[in-house]
């Protein structure tokens, strides 16, 4: 086996300045994997023009193919003539049944271009059909179509596919001992017949030179990436620029949704390497709170940890989601509770102000009655993120509840990476960390237990185009949000500021007080003679479930 591969970086460098592009793909692909023949298939369908659009492809059209030896040099002859009168020229995608509908056709090269949209979501794939002729032999010689197993390389490792038909009578002319078969985004795919079986030989169903192919496989997979970009040098006129667009849409969601991912990581707990590096600092602009199930020793006993650990995923998914809602973040889980953080460091770099202790607290608030709010959907079997009604059906069984406590406060502490250069995490520790801690811990089922600081800075706080982030929030256009609290946002965008309580209030709760006293609060080294308990739905009696924890 030869040892003097071709060198990727030379091929990055060339296929940029040819416009032979396709035939030298077709090459480095012949020569990489020392193949027998390799081919590349255009997508079209009946007009047989190229660049449409991969959705209207309903076959494969060989394009070029390049061999070994003399069929090698006889195809750069009558290798045209050979496209056009071949029998195996076309590769149809679907056929015609008996009863007359379409249903897709068999073949490993119409399966990867049906799958076109996976193959392109999930990056280049390589699907290696190996030890054919062993496999084949064994079957009726009558029959049509072979069932072979297929592995899958993502760049990474092997996977092994579901059986796949291949075309027996392609196997028979050509004599293929092995396929490798990638997906060409746009364009179509590469089909190499026979490579070096040396190179392929399994022992024990691994891969005698596993190291060796992978480096040829990922090698292969640079060269489409780059061959796909620089294709689009040879597309000319009205579908040049619509493929563009195609790859440019493409890419504008990609980077949407990456944006998107982003911002729900740091939301999550993600930090980022500027945050990594970061000298501890005090800070007494920052707002924390602590959440906790109560009774959740008693639901863990009664499930089993399968449905334990789904009922608490759920419900941190939906904490986790509020959270990145509203620019707030997850500073940890610990067991069944969390720990939220409101706090500069963790403010987006692009944001051109800094929000002050009024803003930040209304956005933690706003956080832990969303997080309320859902939680009654999800226990009633109303909630999206469960569409199959699992929680509820889950907790009527056992004629169990979910009740969340929680506590707020804000003030001071100190910010920074703790751990080790394996796994670091950002985190607070203070005084107004230790109060919401203790806070939750003497609150109550459903409820928000809020210091009086809390309650003094709510009391003045207003909604305005001064606290850009929750104002941009709320008056961003077809949000939940702003379907949820239509008339209040209405108010907001006319008079440009609406009190937090009476925004509150018309959203969260039905009518009356919202705010209950709560006198005389003592848990450990913490006391108060005077707290406040805010009331998420003022048609729910705050409960007296009170279960000491963090």
């Amino acid at each position: 086996m030869k040892t003097n591969i071709p060198d990727i970086l030379d091929y990055e460098e060339k296929i940029f300045k040819t416009r032979r592009v396709l035939q030298k793909a077709v090459r480095f692909s012949l020569d990489l994997m020392e193949a027998r023949q390799t081919a590349l298939l255009y997508g079209t369908d009946a007009t047989k023009k190229m660049f449409l659009p991969p959705e209207q492809w309903d076959r494969g059209v060989i394009h070029k193919f390049d061999r070994r030896g003399i069929k090698g040099l006889i195809s750069k002859f009558f290798g045209r003539f050979v496209l056009t009168y071949s029998e195996f020229t076309h590769v149809k995608l679907y056929k015609i049944d008996e009863s007359g509908e379409r249903v897709d056709n068999d073949g490993i090269i119409a399966y990867v271009l049906k799958n076109f949209t996976d193959y392109y979501k999930k990056g280049i794939r390589i699907l290696i059909i190996n030890n054919i002729d062993e496999i084949t032999d064994k079957d009726d010689e009558f029959s049509y179509f072979s069932t072979l197993p297929v592995l899958s390389f993502n760049g990474r490792d092997f996977e092994n596919l579901k059986g796949l038909k291949v075309n027996r009578a392609i196997v028979r002319k050509f004599n293929a001992k092995n396929f490798i078969i990638a997906y060409v985004p746009d364009y179509g795919v590469l089909a190499v017949n026979t490579a070096n079986p040396e190179l392929l030989r399994t022992d024990s169903k691994e891969f005698v030179h596993d190291t060796e192919l992978k480096k040829r496989l990922n090698f292969l997979i640079r060269a489409i990436e780059m061959t796909s970009i620089a294709y689009l040098g040879v597309a000319k006129g009205q579908r040049a620029v619509q493929l563009i667009w195609r790859k440019e849409r493409y890419l504008r969601k990609t980077s949407a949704q990456l944006e998107k991912q982003k911002l729900y990581l740091k939301a999550v707990g993600g930090i980022e390497e500027r945050q990594l590096k970061m000298k501890p600092l005090l800070t007494d602009q920052g707002v924390y709170a602590f959440v906790d199930m109560v009774g959740s020793a008693r639901i863990r006993q009664l499930y089993s940890p399968e449905d334990y650990f789904f009922i608490t995923n759920v419900y941190r998914q939906i904490v986790s989601n509020a959270a990145a809602l509203y620019s707030c973040r997850v500073g940890n889980f610990i067991g069944d509770a969390l720990f939220f953080q409101n706090v500069s460091v963790f403010d987006p770099e692009n944001l051109d102000y800094v929000p002050d202790l009024k803003e930040r607290t209304m956005l933690m608030i706003l956080v832990l009655v969303t997080m309320f709010r859902e939680l009654d959907q999800l226990v009633k079997g109303m909630h999206p993120i469960d569409i199959d009604a699992r929680v509820s059906r889950l907790l009527k069984k056992w004629h169990q509840k979910i009740f969340l406590r929680s506590g707020i406060e804000c003030g001071s502490a100190t910010i920074g990476p703790v751990g080790n250069k394996h796994r670091m995490i950002i985190t607070a520790i203070g005084e107004a960390v230790d109060n919401a801690s203790r806070l939750e811990a003497t609150g109550v089922a459903n409820g928000i237990h809020m210091s009086k600081h809390i309650m003094e800075i709510l009391q003045k706080a207003e909604i305005s185009k001064e606290t850009k982030v929750l104002y941009e929030i709320l008056t961003q256009k077809n949000s939940c949000l702003c379907k949820m609290f239509e008339k209040e946002c209405i108010s907001l965008k006319k008079n440009g500021h609406i009190s937090f309580f009476d925004f509150y209030k018309s959203g969260f709760a039905a009518c009356g007080d919202i705010i209950r006293i709560k006198r005389n609060v003592r848990y450990k080294e913490f006391s108060c003679d005077r707290t406040y308990l805010l009331q998420w739905d003022r048609k729910r009696k705050p409960q007296q479930r009170v279960c000491f924890g963090i």
